[in-house]
């Protein structure tokens, strides 16, 4: 998320998430301070390990993934001072890759609440769809607000996919978008985005496209 400092005109960039308490984790934050990013939202966990994910590439340039799991980026909690940061922040981000394992995950649940307590057209969701890795429910759900606080019906200010995920998700919505192959480009594509953003409450939809 950016939040504004005491100085106009000017943000600072935090990430926030969770990472083992070894050296690994350690050197993880030491890189990102070395950046210039905010690490005060970073947590340890004692007794799970930094996150580490095999990428293996096969003949087509396609990539599949194994995760460690559980990981310590499974354990993300939500504390006090994040829930205020996250309230006056300007924009905050959220992805799907640490709801992966639902309610059996500390971060699952901290990433629903911040869905909930973000304020109004701030609040930027990347989904990362990594077969097996996630579950079309709980990422829809999480898209389209919960019914249990005074914030549940702010739509997203924007939904962020790529081309392969497009049609992957306008099935879960059932829309006539993902028996289209290779309309990618003018009216067609703009009518599939303003379709997908209604479907799962999101302002503005932004489609990548690789190369």
């Amino acid at each position: 998320f950016n939040c504004t400092d005491s100085k106009p005109n000017k943000t600072t960039a935090a990430v926030v998430s969770c990472l083992g308490a070894e050296q690994l984790g350690h050197e993880a934050i030491r890189r990102l301070r070395a950046k210039q990013v905010d690490t005060q939202f970073l947590q340890l966990h004692e007794q799970l390990s930094t996150g580490m994910v095999i990428a293996t590439i096969d003949d087509a340039g396609d990539a599949t993934y194994e995760f460690d799991t559980p990981a310590a980026w499974d354990g993300l909690v939500l504390t006090e001072d994040l829930q205020n940061t996250i309230r006056q922040a300007d924009v905050t981000v959220i992805g799907s890759l640490a709801c992966r394992l639902g309610t059996e995950a500390t971060s699952a649940a901290t990433i629903a609440a911040i869905r909930e307590i973000a304020a109004k057209d701030t609040l930027v969701m990347d989904i990362n769809l990594r077969p097996p890795w996630y579950d079309p429910e709980t990422i829809l759900a999480l898209c389209r607000g919960g019914s249990c606080s005074r914030n549940a019906a702010h739509p997203l200010a924007l939904f962020k996919l790529n081309e392969e995920e497009l049609p992957i998700v306008e099935s879960w919505c059932n829309l006539d978008g993902s028996k289209t192959r290779g309309e990618l480009s003018g009216e067609r594509l703009k009518r599939r985005m303003v379709a997908l953003g209604r479907a799962v409450n999101a302002r503005r939809v932004c489609v990548t496209r690789g190369a």
